[in-house]
């Protein structure tokens, strides 16, 4: 009979490090019942038995009478899921669960210490095993994050006022806004203080791209916070703000102010413009269904594939529509531009997005009818992109041998 490589390693494995240990001595001791246990520890972490993990463990469970349920999660659980981490339970070093419990399983005299802690340490592995799959499980059902605009606009708002704060910061402390190394090296020394900031806040503002909800945040955080504490430090009145400023030039705080008031002064120029150009730009004139296809020419039904047109006002204000030239078997599915959907100007879809409006010849229209047969738009997506046939752009042209097939 032929030896396996597999038979024949373990055969080898067996002269250099023994079999199994039994535990069919008496031991004189406990300093040799100790030494015995740690020579077999140190024999099962020279095997390679990672795969019998699971089983050892909930052979252990088994006698000494755990719940079916933790014995199932811990015999369908990986070997790896069962060791124990440095750190992850106090007052247990190196416990290797899998390997005692079989020891156990096999008669080790192993002390009371060492049994307790591995009871801990199997209902700790149940524990966390039984917590992962159900955070798995929640995962998985959870719904998909919307995007909070409000959340994007608010945290836009910040980077612009951390960065303005700054400004701030440098104008109260050196007049300017932007540091230099000249007023760093003279920071303690009598200087003329700067009549203005001397920063561009216009040309920063307007290359951060803001628009009116962005201004009108920024705005209100200026407005109703620092420069009102600035306005009052200025009246003379709150004694504790004239002492916390004290240190400061009347010109760097005279500058914070201006600085200050610029901004409400360029946010409200930024927002104003912006709001013309949203108003610049046309809204498309909308027509009316019938009037927009009063030229379109489509036909009305095919009976070879018992097919038939549907309303052809439906194009108009529709996201997607379907088409079908009987003669050249050519399906079109052409989608809208923008929210204002598709229109018929004489007999052409306008409006269409190029870039995802193809069509495909279809080599087998009778299938294909068959299969998208009240079927939405993304059913329909899905058989026409199994096509093989080659894509190409759609033109969105209708004829007399066109079927409008469906709208969406």
């Amino acid at each position: 009979m032929t030896t396996t490589t597999k038979e024949k390693l373990k055969n080898q494995n067996s002269i250099v490090y023994g079999d199994e240990p039994r535990w069919n001595t008496v031991f004189v001791s406990e300093e040799d019942r100790d030494c015995a246990i740690l020579r077999a520890i140190n024999w099962y972490n020279s095997q390679n038995v990672d795969a019998s993990y699971s089983e050892w463990l909930s052979d252990y469970m088994k006698n000494e009478k755990y719940p079916e349920s933790d014995i199932q999660t811990i015999a369908k659980s990986d070997g790896k899921d069962l060791l124990i981490s440095y750190g992850e339970m106090k007052g247990v070093i190196g416990f290797n669960p899998p390997i005692i419990a079989r020891m156990c399983n096999l008669g080790a005299p192993i002390p009371a210490k060492y049994r307790e802690n591995l009871k801990n340490c199997v209902d700790f592995v149940v524990r966390r095993i039984t917590r992962k799959r159900n955070s798995v499980v929640f995962t998985s059902q959870e719904p998909a994050k919307t995007v909070n605009i409000q959340e994007i606009v608010n945290k836009y708002c910040d980077e612009v006022i951390a960065d303005l704060d700054t400004f701030s910061d440098n104008i109260m402390s050196f007049g300017t806004a932007i540091k230099k190394e000249s007023d760093l090296s003279g920071l303690f020394e009598t200087k003329t203080p700067p009549k203005n900031y001397n920063f561009d806040l216009k040309g920063y503002l307007e290359g951060k791209n803001l628009k009116g909800m962005h201004c009108s945040k920024i705005s209100a955080y200026y407005a109703n916070g620092d420069l009102k504490e600035m306005l009052r430090l200025v009246e003379g009145k709150d004694s504790e703000l004239k002492e916390a400023y004290s240190s400061y030039p009347t010109q760097h705080v005279k500058n914070v102010i201006a600085f200050y008031q610029d901004i409400l002064k360029f946010c409200q120029e930024i927002s104003e413009s912006s709001k013309k150009f949203s108003e610049s730009i046309r809204p498309r004139r909308k027509q009316a269904p019938g009037i927009a296809v009063k030229n379109l020419q489509y036909m009305t039904e095919f009976p070879e594939l018992n097919i038939r047109s549907v309303t052809p006002t439906k194009i108009v204000g529709a996201s997607r529509i379907i088409l079908y030239n009987v003669k050249y078997k050519k399906l079109s599915i052409i989608e809208a531009n923008d929210v204002g959907g598709l229109s018929v100007k004489g007999t052409t879809v306008i409006h269409m997005d190029d870039a995802k409006s193809f069509c495909k010849i279809l080599r087998k229209p009778e299938k294909f009818f068959a299969d998208i047969k009240g079927k939405g738009i993304r059913e329909i997506r899905k058989v026409f992109d199994s096509l093989t046939t080659d894509a190409k752009p759609a033109n969105g042209r209708c004829g007399e041998d066109t079927i409008i097939v469906e709208c969406f």
